[in-house]
């Protein structure tokens, strides 16, 4: 069962996406609970354009962006850690602030990191790539940047927010990046001998060889 999750967890997040757009379009919530909610819709998709479609991150990660060695199809990223890193972490991390919509600063660790998202994949990643995009790219311009910037239009809208609810946002993500993603999702649980390597398939869309000969790197 978990290796079937392992491999088909982004095509799942598509069910999980659309559940989160009924419920926030139809549900009786919070305007800011909606755009909480539509932004982790937008997560799901954003991870679906990574690996689904049109996919190619794990090569993109391993290979150019942080290489180390390999073997390309299971480190420093594999399935289980990017399982970790997408789901178990990313998941509650997202929908904490639906759940406390009155934390105005869960909200905010939400815009820096759609902020943040930007300069990895819209700055950071296609340098290394040499290109105009990368896999999740287009989720992040079209969904994260509009979301992050209606709910702080709505919340400055209602209230006066003092100026340590944006530390708090930036201790939340900083924990977040530093102990879950970077400690325990690419050091803890990174193996070069992991059993759980992408697949073949996983690892050539994106058109992995003409990209890699695009770069010089064979």
């Amino acid at each position: 069962m978990m290796n079937l999750v392992r491999r088909h967890w982004y095509n799942f997040g598509l069910v999980v996406a659309a559940i989160a757009i009924a419920y926030a379009l139809l549900g009786n919530l919070q305007t800011v609970q909606v755009i909480l909610l539509l932004f982790f819709a937008a997560l799901t998709l954003h991870q679906f354009e990574e690996l689904g479609w049109p996919g190619g991150f794990p090569w993109c990660y391993n290979e150019v962006v942080r290489p180390m060695g390999g073997p390309a199809n299971r480190y420093p990223l594999n399935q289980n850690n990017n399982l970790f890193i997408n789901v178990w972490a990313a998941y509650p991390y997202v929908l904490l602030p639906v759940s406390f919509p009155g934390a105005v600063w869960l909200g905010f660790g939400m815009v820096l990191f759609g902020v943040a998202q930007f300069f990895i994949h819209g700055v950071g990643m296609n340098l290394k790539l040499k290109s105009f995009y990368n896999p999740g790219l287009a989720t992040v311009v079209f969904g994260y940047l509009p979301l992050n910037a209606w709910y702080v239009v709505e919340v400055y809208s209602h209230q006066t927010v003092p100026l340590w609810n944006w530390a708090a946002a930036a201790g939340y993500l900083a924990f977040f990046t530093g102990v879950v993603m970077l400690w325990l999702g690419f050091t803890v649980l990174a193996d070069k001998n992991s059993p759980y390597p992408f697949t073949p398939e996983e690892m050539e869309r994106w058109n992995r060889k003409r990209h890699l000969a695009r770069l010089g790197i064979t």
